[in-house]
């Protein structure tokens, strides 16, 4: 078990890892094989007691940031963009006949920095999702994007396109400090973009910032803050940096926490509201509603674009092939671009929800447990929940469990609750990646 403990602490920090709301952990997902034929089929029969969402991807960055985990292509421009339209055009027509009748309740469009594309290839890009799929009216609808690679043109075009919440990657407000991370961005202009967004129309806008980049000081990320809340986004995230590679280092990892604390509370007097561990909210309408533990929790989700995720509730998860060449290879082919899949049952479900509830929020909600699955939480996890507190891990409270906060906390967490077969599967990966070093 140490072993296995041992190899989830490298995972966790990195993308192939634990994301919160994907059980199981991507690593253990197998390939897909022939398996990828039957997605269609499985949409089809996906339950309507769950809404759907859409996040699709666009692989092209002018760079690539020294702390980016994400397959990103560099952009050579108009070349790229037609065989990615392409494909795009391509990979929807293939699942557009098992959505007919299913209306798509929110778009989030990720990257990569999809506002790279020129205003022509954004505004096609979108029709070939609008030409495709039904979407309903009104919903959230988030875009990522770099100011590196906007203009009044694009962000009317966002506008127009209904587009509800834009993050602007930031990252830094040092020149200096950007420039050493690899990043394309000329600072002197993040005013003028922010001020442009708001007068073209775009509702609510995050700014992303980093803490531990290269260069950066303590006083200098808090200056960063101040100056990000003078402007007031509607919604800040304070990422950690976590290296791209290998294991955190403890203490660096405390010290960045630290700071994030310290930079939180500066976002609270200045009339910020926590939302969650990285980002406060001027209100709650400001926030992602894309990529809230709600939403992953109450919805299939259809991923289009190298790299992308799919979950279809209580049957499958399946990820794009993460290469931008790979994917159009096989959408070229005909074939749905589709590198690994992992079939669920309801019991999985049910390890994703605790696992999504504790990553997130740390806790575990009895009563809304049962309300979903129509049993009592204990029933399924008394084991793991008597054994998780009896180590002083969990805590039982009036409306559930919550989670201690303790170094060995995370992978122990998931070491109860992960399937057996899946954590063989993990560690085999790990030990495979440790010996292909």
């Amino acid at each position: 078990m140490k072993t296995v403990i041992k190899a989830l602490l490298p995972a966790h920090a990195g993308r192939n890892g634990f994301y919160p709301t994907h059980y199981p952990p991507i690593d253990s997902w197998p390939r897909a094989g022939r398996s990828a034929a039957s997605v269609p089929a499985l949409w089809e029969r996906a339950s309507t007691a769950f809404r759907t969402g859409m996040y699709a991807h666009v692989p092209f960055c002018a760079s690539r940031c020294d702390f980016c985990f994400i397959p990103v292509e560099p952009y050579r421009g108009k070349e790229h963009a037609e065989r990615f339209l392409r494909a795009m055009r391509t990979e929807t027509a293939l699942l557009a006949p098992s959505f007919s009748g299913r209306r798509f309740d929110s778009l989030y469009v990720g990257g990569g920095t999809p506002t790279i594309l020129d205003k022509r290839a954004l505004g096609e890009f979108f029709s070939a999702l609008r030409g495709a799929f039904s979407f309903e009216k009104g919903m959230p609808f988030s875009v990522e994007t770099s100011p590196q690679f906007l203009d009044r043109g694009k962000l009317l075009l966002l506008a127009r396109q209904g587009v509800s919440w834009i993050s602007m990657g930031l990252q830094s407000l040092d020149q200096e400090v950007v420039s050493r991370a690899g990043r394309a961005q000329s600072n002197s202009r993040l005013p003028e973009v922010f001020r442009a967004a708001r007068d073209c129309g775009i509702p609510h806008i995050n700014i992303d910032l980093l803490i531990g980049l290269g260069g950066q000081s303590a006083e200098g990320f808090l200056e960063d803050v101040k100056r990000t809340a003078s402007w007031r986004p509607d919604q800040v995230h304070l990422n950690v940096y976590k290296p791209v590679r290998g294991v955190k280092d403890p203490l660096r990892k405390r010290m960045r926490t630290l700071l994030q604390e310290k930079a939180m509370s500066l976002l609270l007097r200045e009339g910020y509201t926590r939302l969650d561990g990285d980002s406060a909210v001027l209100t709650r309408e400001g926030q992602n509603k894309c990529a809230s533990v709600d939403f992953c929790l109450t919805h299939h989700l259809l991923g289009l674009g190298p790299v992308s995720l799919s979950h279809i509730w209580g049957a499958a998860r399946y990820e794009n092939f993460p290469s931008f060449d790979s994917y159009a290879a096989a959408l070229e082919r005909g074939r749905l671009p589709i590198s690994r899949l992992v079939t669920l049952d309801a019991v999985s479900e049910m390890r994703h929800y605790v696992i999504a509830n504790a990553e997130r929020n740390a806790r575990i909600p009895s009563a809304a447990f049962k309300e979903r699955f129509g049993k009592p939480l204990e029933s399924e996890f008394g084991r793991e929940l008597s054994e998780l507190e009896s180590r002083g891990l969990l805590e039982s409270t009036e409306n559930g469990y919550s989670l201690k906060e303790a170094p060995e906390a995370v992978p122990l967490f998931y070491s109860r609750f992960c399937e057996a077969s899946v954590l063989r599967r993990l560690a085999a990966t790990g030990e495979n990646r440790a010996r292909s070093k």
